[in-house]
């Protein structure tokens, strides 16, 4: 049973190993398999495609059968919308071994999935297709001019090995310019793309060398669906160049080769071959986490409002005052007319006590309406007033925020803003002066506007720290510009010098290892540049709006620039640029000392500003109260006096009207006894009258009879 074992196993063993041979016997050559692509773009682009291998038996097949049985090409394309591979070669299911990524650049995973098409998918021919109006090429050429926009945090290095095919296309190219190079560098990101596969990648180069498989290039015209085909002869150069070129690849297999299997934890990361050197951002801060913290601060958004304590009016000392006169009148009153007192007083004294009483009850009217309508103006007044410490106060913060968004950027402006607030301060201190000196507060007024000035007071000595801060900020920005002008003149002029050597060379037909060590110092070069250009421009865009997430952007761009001086410091090799890198990174390291005291002043000058921001509205809060708490007083007092005139009205009316009976009757009295008095006198008279009439009448009769006896 052993041996029957045996034999089956030796018998499946030769018959894989005999399909494989006549799978491999059956692919196309080089040429036939190019041809076939070439005939079906044809098709495709007459309009005549047949769509070959699409069908359910194909699908059968795919699901049964190895693609390295079928696959005749390995086609690496841009992951453009505009490019469908298949479609525009007329292929099927399992005819062509597909990568795609954007810019069809070639580093690990890309590299990596063309020896898997090569080696295990044995496909005779690899393409690398471009295109036309190439997005990742247009990016990278116009963040090389130096007028690029910003990229998501993956695309940048994702596109990177364009930069040396755009560089090398406007050396080639001097008389071109702007977006006119961008075709040029399409053509030369293909000569990259397969300069880079071959030095990244000996089992290609092997593959290519002993004939089993072709590396052509091509570009996809996306209007008209037609390839252009490259020549051969570059392809050949180029890998003639890089098996001259001492750093490319040369472990073929992973592991260290000699049939080791695959090792998870033996696999270098991403981009970091030979030939394509990488570049290790140097770890910078910039800021504490306070700082980071203090920056945050939201100066600007309202600070928490002091609650207002609104007051609870009561009875003025006033109102019970008036109250107490009346009851001393009334219970004079009382005294006077109850214990007949009144009844005693003269005639004289009685019509002086009624005439006394009403202009008593004249004066305590008027003098009372007076004394209220006083109390309400002032407190009106006062409302007034307070209210508009409140404007003054939200005034002086309007400024201040001006200042602070604009000042230090222009100082001719931040100092008018700091004459106009000094006035504004000042016009706060004249405004208490004439508050104390009315002499309508009463204690609490008095110590809440006390409080006022001694915030205003605090604000003024804060105000002046907050400007001090912000003209050592300036002056460190002064450095830091004068700073970033020499390591920018530096780099330029390294540049300058680089790019003139470059086009020496590529004129003086020299190979091409050292073209591509020039290429990748002045990209290299160009790339620190960038990123000081990055730097600056967060920099301004830190000192005009504060933003701690600026600070690690400025954080990233710096490490980034580093990591590429780093990486010149072994590629330069003349002395005299060495020396001038080692100033540029000294430079840059007094750059970043500056930077950094720059962001901690900026962030103490965030805290001053909250300071003084939380003062203002503590002294807007304060104006409003006691603007608020004046009109809750104004508004008692008109109330108390409208109870107390209207009380006033009704007492008034209530005594002049006893008064007026007291009095009246306290005189008609005597008045109606002396009428009467008079009166029984009269009668008195008239019968004294009688009598006399009756006795003159008896004498005259007696007058007559004795007249008549003598007569």
């Amino acid at each position: 049973m052993c041996n029957l074992r045996v034999v089956f196993a030796m018998i499946f063993l030769i018959s894989q190993l005999f399909t494989q041979s006549i799978a491999a016997a059956s692919k196309p050559s080089p040429d036939e398999a190019l041809q076939i692509l070439v005939k079906g773009n044809a098709r495709f682009i007459s309009g005549q495609s047949i769509h070959p291998n699409s069908d359910a038996n194909r699908l059968y097949q795919a699901g049964t059968q190895n693609q390295g049985d079928h696959a005749y090409a390995t086609i690496i394309s841009c992951s453009d919308s505009r490019v469908p591979v298949e479609r525009i070669f007329d292929a099927g299911v399992m005819d062509i071994f597909v990568i795609r990524v954007a810019g069809n650049v070639v580093d690990t995973d890309e590299a990596g999935s063309i020896e898997y098409g090569l080696a295990h998918v044995n496909t005779p021919v690899l393409v690398v297709l471009g295109h036309k109006q190439c997005g990742a090429v247009t990016a990278v050429t116009h963040a090389v001019h130096g007028n690029g926009h910003a990229l998501e945090i993956n695309i940048p290095p994702l596109v990177d090995n364009i930069i040396p095919a755009v560089q090398r296309a406007m050396s080639m190219h001097p008389n071109v310019h702007g977006d006119d190079i961008i075709p040029h560098a399409i053509e030369e990101n293909v000569w990259q793309g397969i300069e880079d596969l071959f030095m990244r990648s000996p089992s290609t180069r092997h593959i290519v060398t002993t004939g089993k498989a072709k590396v052509v290039g091509a570009i996809y015209d996306v209007g008209t669906g037609k390839i252009d085909w490259m020549p051969q002869a570059p392809v050949m150069q180029i890998l003639s160049n890089v098996e001259n070129n001492p750093a490319r690849q040369t472990q073929a297999m992973a592991g260290g080769g000699h049939g080791k299997n695959f090792d998870p934890e033996n696999v270098a990361s991403h981009k970091s071959g030979s030939g394509h050197v990488k570049i290790e951002p140097a770890k910078i801060s910039l800021a504490a986490e306070d700082t980071i913290d203090l920056l945050k601060t939201d100066w600007l958004s309202d600070a928490a409002k002091i609650p207002v304590q609104e007051i609870t009016p009561q009875l003025s000392i006033l109102f019970w005052i008036f109250i107490a006169i009346l009851g001393i009148a009334a219970a004079l009153t009382i005294i006077v007319f109850g214990t007949g007192m009144f009844k005693r007083f003269s005639l004289n004294m009685k019509l002086y006590t009624s005439y006394g009483s009403l202009v008593f009850l004249a004066i305590f009217l008027g003098s009372g309406g007076y004394l209220y309508i006083e109390r309400i103006n002032g407190a009106a007044h006062q409302e007034t007033a307070f209210l508009e410490l409140d404007m003054l106060a939200n005034e002086i913060e309007a400024l201040q925020n001006a200042y602070l968004l604009h000042g230090i950027e222009n100082r001719s402006y931040g100092e008018k803003k700091v004459k106009e607030i000094k006035k504004l301060v000042k016009d706060f201190t004249d405004a208490f002066q004439s508050l104390k000196a009315s002499g309508h507060l009463d204690a609490t007024q008095l110590k809440g506007l006390s409080d006022m000035a001694s915030q205003v007071a605090d604000y003024d000595k804060d105000f002046e720290r907050m400007v001090t801060a912000y003209h050592e900020v300036e002056k460190a920005k002064a450095q830091l510009d004068d700073l970033f002008e020499k390591m920018d003149l530096a780099l330029e002029q390294m540049i300058h010098h680089h790019e003139a050597e470059l086009v020496k060379m590529e004129a003086s037909g020299a190979n091409m290892t050292s073209i591509q060590r020039q290429t990748t110092l002045l990209k290299h070069l160009n790339e620190a540049e960038i990123y000081a250009l990055r730097l600056s421009k967060d920099q301004t865009a830190f000192l005009f709006d504060k933003q701690a997430h600026q600070v690690g952007s400025m954080e990233k761009y710096m490490g980034q620039m580093k990591g590429y001086l780093k990486a010149l410091e072994d590629e330069l090799e003349s002395e005299t640029e060495k020396e001038l890198l080692h100033d540029v990174e000294a430079e840059l390291e007094q750059y970043q000392t500056w930077l950094t005291k720059v962001i901690k002043d900026e962030a103490q000058i965030m805290k001053f500003a909250a300071a003084t921001t939380g003062r203002l509205h503590s002294i807007a809060a304060n104006g409003e109260g006691l603007s608020h708490n004046a009109q809750l007083l104004a508004d008692s007092m008109q109330k108390e006096g409208d109870m107390a005139l209207i009380a006033l009205i009704i007492i008034s009316i209530i005594s002049g009207s006893l008064l007026s009976v007291l009095i009246a009757r306290g005189i008609s009295k005597p008045i109606n006894g002396i009428i009467k008095g008079m009166r029984e006198g009269s009668s008195q008279v008239a019968s004294a009258s009688n009598q006399v009439s009756s006795s003159s009448q008896s004498m005259a009769e007696g007058a007559s009879q004795q007249a008549a006896s003598i007569e």
